[in-house]
């Protein structure tokens, strides 16, 4: 898990990164049902209204649809692809995703 551990359970892992100007949202399912995945939704919203005045983002790989899916379903929605140098040190286009405070 990457940066400050929000919320952890058997099922579900949330994090929050400080990364390139941005509050990044990291999850980690360990446990793929209906009933975990609402939960989580659940658990960003709770966590997200607690911080109302900032807006969570999250990076996806250009064209992974799996990915875009997740994002969606948790509220997300896309911001602007964005570039940015990996690890490597080479250009790469990633899609910055975002979930405002509603």
């Amino acid at each position: 898990m990457r940066g400050d551990l929000l919320y952890e359970d058997k099922d579900i892992s949330i994090s929050l990164e400080r990364s390139r100007g941005y509050a990044v949202c990291h999850c980690e399912i360990h446990k793929t049902a209906p009933s975990v995945l609402k939960r989580c939704r659940d658990t960003i919203a709770r966590l997200h209204a607690d911080k109302k005045d900032e807006t969570a983002y999250a990076f996806c790989t250009c064209g992974d649809t799996k990915h875009q899916k997740f994002l969606a379903l948790m509220g997300f929605k896309f911001f602007k692809n964005t570039w940015i140098l990996d690890d490597q040190k080479k250009d790469k286009i990633i899609e910055l995703w975002r979930r405002e405070y509603a």
